[in-house]
């Protein structure tokens, strides 16, 4: 609660290559405790897909 989102930007460079641009939002704040809960965790065993990015390494390692 009182975080935005995140938020990602494709930039290309003078090269023609992809260059990203992150702000982290929300996903900064995110630790592995907030999703070693029971509801968590039944609703990931239940999801028939799930795109996670950019939250901090320790998150989805």
């Amino acid at each position: 609660p009182g975080e935005e989102s995140g938020q990602a930007y494709i930039l290309v460079d003078q090269e023609g290559q992809n260059v990203i641009a992150s702000c982290l939002g929300a996903n900064a704040r995110l630790c592995p405790e907030h999703l070693n809960n029971q509801q968590v965790r039944r609703l990931l065993q239940e999801c028939r897909g799930l795109v996670l990015t950019d939250p901090p390494l320790d998150v989805v390692a």
